[in-house]
Order: structure tokens, then sequence, then C-alpha cells
């Protein structure tokens, strides 16, 4: 929804989506891992303040728009 009010997708993107989500089933779901090098990434990141955090000491970065070239998905199979 945040994406098709920023105008980053279209009405029909965004239907599309709706329409593959209702339609899936749960064995479709899969944890998965993103491995993000800091270095790739270093330019794009913003820091996320001390009270936004999931907890007052981790270390917390948001990244707005990140290119597919610049991480890799580690898909998550067999967790017991």
């Amino acid at each position: 929804m945040e994406k098709l009010k920023k105008g980053l997708i279209s009405r029909k993107n965004f239907k599309d989506i709706q329409s593959i989500v209702q339609a899936a089933q749960l064995h479709d779901f899969i944890p998965v891992l993103y491995v993000i090098p800091f270095t790739k990434v270093a330019s794009l990141v913003k820091e996320v303040k001390v009270e936004d955090r999931a907890h007052p000491l981790s270390e917390e970065f948001i990244i707005r728009r990140l290119p597919r070239n610049r991480f890799d998905i580690l898909k998550i199979r067999d967790i017991p």
C-alpha cells in the first residue's frame, strides 16, 4: 500500500500482489536471510534513532531502496 501511495508501483501491480498473497498457501512461504555487505550499501543506509529501535542496544539501519545487485538471499528450507 505504501509503495502504491508513493507511486512506486502501479494499481495493476498492487492488485497483482494482492491476488498472489490471497492465493498463496503457507508452504509457499519460507524463511529467508538477506546478506547485505555494508560496504556495498554504506551510502544508502540511514541509522534508526535509538527510540525507534526494537531494542536500545541494537544497531538498526533503514535502506529505502536497495538495488538487487547489492545483496544476496539465502533461503532457509530445513528449519526443524
